[in-house]
């Protein structure tokens, strides 16, 4: 997990345009498009979720709890569940 947590960091630091340690809404967004997730209609939905202090902004500690969350629990009603968006077929 430190390896993958290490790795997370990198990718959050390069999504961090302006360098203020946190991911402002528009960050999260622009790093959903480089993920391929073009105009995700429940990016501004995983926003809010993850920010579970409500402060407008991601800090490292919220998004790897997210990512930890979405790709180890097993809780289909976790906030973080739609983490990359709906599973569809």
């Amino acid at each position: 997990m430190k390896h993958f947590s290490n790795q997370l960091q990198g990718l959050f630091d390069l999504m961090d345009v302006n360098c203020d340690g946190y991911l402002q809404e528009d960050e999260f967004h622009r790093m959903n498009l480089q993920l391929g997730m073009l105009d995700a209609p429940y990016a501004r939905d995983t926003f809010k979720a993850i920010d579970v202090n409500g402060d407008g902004k991601l800090s490292f500690d919220e998004v790897i709890n997210a990512v930890f969350d979405f790709l180890f629990s097993e809780d289909e009603k976790s906030p973080y569940a739609l983490f990359f968006g709906p599973l569809v077929d």
